[in-house]
């Protein structure tokens, strides 16, 4: 391995890291199981080499802290390179789409011809523009339904159109400085708002669990 794919993956303390988002307990209980079965970090997280950010891997990094280890394999990039690039997950719910406005409240519904609205609720019959912020949204439901984060919107579509689901939200972009000024902040966003793409994905590392302690 050469020096600077030494540099790029190698362990690092987890409270150095920021993150940018809070992560989802359903998705948690799922993860915790499958890295307990493969007795190893598999993957490294992915964070920008300036901030210490956590651009992917919210969710592995909760799990090793709650697992009392302080290190966790990282891959370090540079997060102002045009190579990488921030979309946002969609999150799709099996039950049906009036108990997720149930759960929002009677004030959930947005005006049909407010132009401001960023957020949908989408299902096989139709669809709703919904009032309030993404996070005032998602902290209604995070934790309530089990949510099944998938690419875009057009996968959702089709997901929901087959009966794999019921229904799924639309919610608005994120820029790269909204994740910076978000981790920098605390102020952290809803679980999987962001998808990050990049041009070279890591290689998997498989370290033992063991070796992450200190």
């Amino acid at each position: 391995m050469t020096a600077q794919r030494s540099r790029e993956r190698s362990l690092e303390l987890i409270d150095k890291l920021k993150g940018h988002e809070r992560t989802d307990p359903y998705h948690i209980v799922r993860l915790r199981e499958e890295i307990l079965r493969d007795g190893c970090q598999r993957d490294p997280i992915t964070i920008d080499a300036k901030t210490n950010v956590i651009l992917d891997g919210h969710h592995r990094a909760e799990i090793f802290k709650a697992m009392n280890l302080s290190l966790i394999a990282v891959h370090r990039v540079d997060y102002n390179s045009p190579d990488i690039l921030v979309r946002t997950w969609v999150p799709m719910v099996n039950v049906e789409a009036q108990a997720i406005v149930k759960e929002l409240g009677s004030n959930s519904e947005a005006d049909p011809t407010d132009n401001t609205s960023t957020i949908t609720l989408v299902w096989n019959e139709g669809e709703r523009k919904l009032s309030g912020t993404r996070e005032q949204v998602m902290n209604s439901i995070v934790g309530k339904f089990p949510i099944v984060y998938v690419r875009d919107e057009s996968e959702a579509r089709t997901l929901v159109r087959l009966g794999k689901a019921k229904a799924f939200l639309v919610l608005p972009v994120v820029t790269k400085e909204d994740v910076i000024r978000s981790a920098l902040s605390g102020n952290k966003m809803p679980p999987k708002t962001t998808r990050h793409v990049f041009a070279r994905k890591p290689r998997p590392v498989f370290v033992p669990l063991h070796d992450l302690s200190r």
